[in-house]
């Protein structure tokens, strides 16, 4: 068996440096190790903080009383390097570096203040990804959100809710371009809790890619909250 995990792991690692041979996603350098995407300039340089103040949201987002925080790792760059990396991950099927990011961000929220509480509490915490229709999941092959979601797990430790609690009902039309009051009702009745007993009493950091106008993962919220969790927070990799 061991033998066989050798193969698998030498036969992955030799694929991924077909595809990208040691460059860095972001800049192009051929600075990067083993199986990582991004270069550790990039990782720690390249991109502007979301909310240097370290306040419990980012500057001008006004979060709906069911929500304690709004974390987002970088500031989200319309037409630049971090908005095609977002992109290939949902359109070019580079799952490999959401799953990184969420390392990245695992890392960054040890640092953040307004993650002291949730992090550092007694209480049971858990990271819940922002769930995909099944059609769309199919479409891309997977949630983007649960490999982030699972990326900050691997850095510290906070389990991530399985994928049958709480369920994406209704298929969506894409968000680009809408209103926060257009988003909000293409958000009507898209989420539903399938089993409160994994909700009630917990702290719960919803996790996706984006944070934009925030009407999805307000309306989440809003549905998490008839399960008396603890709290709800959010945490991100941009924010827009």
């Amino acid at each position: 068996m061991r033998v066989l995990q050798d193969i698998v792991q030498e036969a992955v690692v030799g694929f991924r440096q077909m595809l990208f041979p040691g460059v860095c996603l972001s800049c192009g350098m051929p600075d990067v190790d083993g199986m990582e995407l991004l270069c550790p300039f990039c990782r720690e340089n390249r991109f502007d903080p979301a909310n240097p103040f370290r306040t419990d949201s980012c500057p001008g987002v006004i979060l709906p009383a069911v929500l304690r925080y709004q974390y987002a790792m970088w500031r989200y760059d319309k037409g630049g390097v971090l908005q095609r990396l977002l992109h290939n991950i949902k359109y070019n099927g580079l799952g490999r570096l959401a799953f990184e990011l969420g390392c990245i961000a695992g890392v960054s929220m040890r640092n953040c203040p307004a993650l002291d509480g949730a992090i550092n509490t007694n209480e049971p915490l858990v990271l819940l990804p922002v769930p995909l229709h099944p059609r769309r999941r199919r479409m891309r092959g997977f949630n983007q959100a649960e490999l982030i979601a699972l990326g900050i797990s691997q850095v510290t430790g906070i389990p991530v809710l399985s994928d049958d609690i709480v369920v994406r009902t209704r298929y969506t039309n894409t968000q680009t371009g809408f209103s926060l009051m257009a988003r909000t009702r293409n958000l009507n009745g898209a989420f539903k809790i399938l089993n409160e007993e994994e909700i009630t009493g917990k702290s719960i950091i919803i996790v996706d890619d984006v944070f934009t106008t925030g009407a999805t993962v307000f309306s989440l919220a809003e549905i998490l909250n008839e399960g008396n969790p603890s709290e709800i927070g959010v945490v991100t990799i941009a924010h827009a």
